[in-house]
């Protein structure tokens, strides 16, 4: 029978190498101990983890409607919209490319229902913005893997369509 040896470089070998994954795939430097706890901050929809995580595609959340450009009185609806996540940061804190909710009948983004989503939400990806992580309230739903690839070749076309006719 082997002897199972305690080889603490062994330990502070994988920790390491857990802290680099971590920081390449979220950009935030992570608690020496915490690693369990940082992942599951780092990747979770908790709105106090907004300015520390990477956002990806797909991520519908409310978002304050001025920052979509509508100042409408709030007594005239909700003060918060549903955003798209469009695009994936590279780094924490940079504002997040969303697009606002889609005016009734307008063309845009419809995607499957969605747990968490009205039926027949729909997003106007013509009007995507950049959107400062303060303006994001709490998490709607998540599209799944065929809707983000749906979605990902829809701004696509329409980013071609802004360079082409800009």
């Amino acid at each position: 029978m082997r002897e199972l040896t305690y080889d603490p470089r062994n330990i502070e070998e994988r920790l390491r190498k857990a802290r680099a994954r971590l920081q390449s795939q979220f950009g935030v430097g992570v608690g020496e101990w915490n690693l369990d706890h940082d992942q599951d901050h780092l990747t979770s929809t908790d709105r106090r983890s907004v300015t520390s995580r990477k956002f990806f595609l797909g991520e519908a959340w409310w978002v304050e409607r001025p920052a979509f450009g509508d100042y409408r009185p709030y007594l005239a609806t909700s003060s918060h919209t549903p955003g798209l996540v469009t695009r994936r940061e590279d780094r924490s804190g940079q504002p997040v490319e969303m697009a606002p909710l889609l005016p009734r009948g307008g063309r845009g983004f419809v995607p499957e229902p969605t747990a968490g989503l009205d039926s027949g939400t729909g997003f106007a990806l013509a009007l995507r913005r950049p959107i400062a992580r303060e303006e994001i309230g709490a998490p709607l739903a998540t599209l799944n893997g065929k809707e983000k690839q749906r979605l990902s070749v829809e701004v696509e076309a329409s980013r071609r369509a802004v360079a082409r006719d800009g």
